[in-house]
C-alpha cells in the first residue's frame, strides 16, 4: 500500500475555504433559527452543520469545475469532503466548549 502525501499549500487553501464555509453555515442557520417559529431548525444541530458544510464543500469543488486540479494533485473528492467535515467539526467542538465553560 502507498501512501501519498497531500501538499500542505492546498491542505492550507482547502481549510480555509472551508473554515469560512462553516462559518457562514453557522451564521445562516443560526439567523433561520431566530426567524423560525420553533426557535430552532432541523440543521441546527452539530451534525447537520457538519454534514452540510462536506456537502456545500463538494457542491463548491464541482461548480468551479476543480475536480480535474485537485485529482491532478493527487486529492480525491473523499479526501476532500473529509476535510471539510473536519474543520466543520472543529469550529463545532470549539463551539460546545465555549458554550459549556461557564
Amino acid at each position: 500500500m502507498t501512501v501519498h502525501t497531500i501538499p500542505a499549500a492546498s491542505v492550507r487553501a482547502l481549510a480555509l475555504r472551508a473554515a469560512i464555509l462553516w462559518v457562514l453555515v453557522r451564521l445562516l442557520v443560526g439567523a433561520a433559527g431566530t426567524f423560525a417559529d420553533e426557535g430552532g431548525t432541523s440543521l441546527d444541530s452539530p451534525i447537520g452543520i457538519i454534514l452540510l458544510c462536506c456537502a456545500l464543500g463538494l457542491v463548491d469543488i464541482r461548480r468551479r469545475h476543480e475536480r480535474a486540479l485537485w485529482a491532478n494533485l493527487g486529492i480525491s473528492l473523499a479526501v476532500i469532503g473529509s476535510l471539510f467535515a473536519f474543520v466543520a467539526a472543529t469550529g463545532e467542538g470549539v463551539l460546545a466548549m465555549i458554550r459549556i465553560t461557564p
